[in-house]
């Protein structure tokens, strides 16, 4: 029993954290609400300017302000690229819709795509049914 050394106990509580590799070099983020929010209420805000950024806290520009945030509330924000103009596609587009003759009121058959005949009251018939 001397010879036996302790084992060192499995460390559970220290999870691993993945982060975004493009957060090192994003210029915004998105900075998510902890709060509770309403239904249907966006959980991030943003996007917002990254002025300095650490290894574990962003400095980020908040409404005019600049506010430390941690890394793990951030998300990495990402620009589409704007290359073509919309408004020529437009005006070369345009389609003129020809009014299209109302189709008659379809005929009810008188069976179901089962083959059952369907046959209603005749006192519906006469006053409800057309």
């Amino acid at each position: 029993m001397r010879s036996l050394n302790p084992v060192s106990p499995a460390l559970h509580g220290i999870p691993k954290i993945y982060i975004k590799p493009s957060l090192k070099t994003c210029s915004h983020i998105f900075l998510r609400s902890d709060k509770v929010n309403p239904p249907l209420t966006p959980p991030y805000t943003g996007p917002h300017l990254v002025i300095t950024r650490n290894d574990k806290n962003f400095i980020i520009d908040l409404n005019g302000k600049q506010s430390t945030v941690s890394i793990d509330r951030v998300k990495p924000a990402y620009k589409i690229a704007d290359d073509t103009d919309h408004s020529d596609q437009t005006q070369s587009q345009q389609i003129i819709e020809e009014p299209t003759p109302a189709p008659p009121n379809p005929i009810k058959p008188s069976t179901t795509r089962c083959g059952r005949k369907v046959r209603f009251p005749k006192h519906l018939v006469t006053d409800y049914i057309v």
